[in-house]
Formats: structure tokens, sequence, C-alpha cells
């Protein structure tokens, strides 16, 4: 199984063993990485300590966007924001991360 979407200046695809996450420009690498500026990041589903979605409400506004909240065991932060009232496959996505992570936690 193998998810891609789209969120602000991002590209991110789930498969069953890791999250990648691309940059499209150097801003949005910064954004995504800090001073390193690395524009690609993979981050194993194991290394994964918690994910959270905020999704917007049904009646999606112009100003309210979606976010995928990661924090790995290794105290490092991603979050990654998309528009959600034209980009509901990176919703699916988030959903999809916050499942494959939240068995783990449990276990």
């Amino acid at each position: 199984m193998t998810t891609t979407a789209q969120g602000y200046g991002i590209e991110a695809t789930l498969t069953n063993e890791s999250l990648h996450v691309r940059a499209l420009s150097k801003l949005f690498a910064f954004a995504l990485t800090g001073p390193d500026g690395t524009s690609e990041v993979t981050i194993p589903l194991s290394e994964i300590a918690a994910a959270h979605h905020r999704r917007p409400p049904k009646r999606v506004l112009m100003t309210v966007n979606g976010m995928l909240d990661v924090t790995t065991v290794g105290g490092k932060r991603y979050q990654m924001h998309y528009r959600a009232r034209k980009n509901r496959d990176f919703g699916v996505l988030a959903d999809a991360v916050v499942a494959a992570v939240t068995p783990a936690q449990s276990a």
C-alpha cells in the first residue's frame, strides 16, 4: 500500500514501512527540517512516537486548514500543513499515518 499526497510545499508518501516527505523548494525544506535544509525526510513508522491529525471541521472554511504533526522517538517534530478545502487526499494520508502508528503505541 502506497499513498501519496501534496500539502503546503511538500509531497508526502506513506508506505507500509515509512513516511517519506519531500520539500518542493528551499523555503519549504527550511520549514520542514530547519537550518540543515534537508529537502527529503524518511521516517520509519517504527520510529514515530506520536502522530496527530488536526482535522478541519466538516464544513470547511477558507481559513481553516489541516495539519499532520509527527514526533519521532528521538524527539524530532515535523508539522505538515495542507489546505483542507482543496486537498482531501492529504487528510486521508494523515489519517492513515495515525492509524499505522496507534497500534504500535499500545503494543
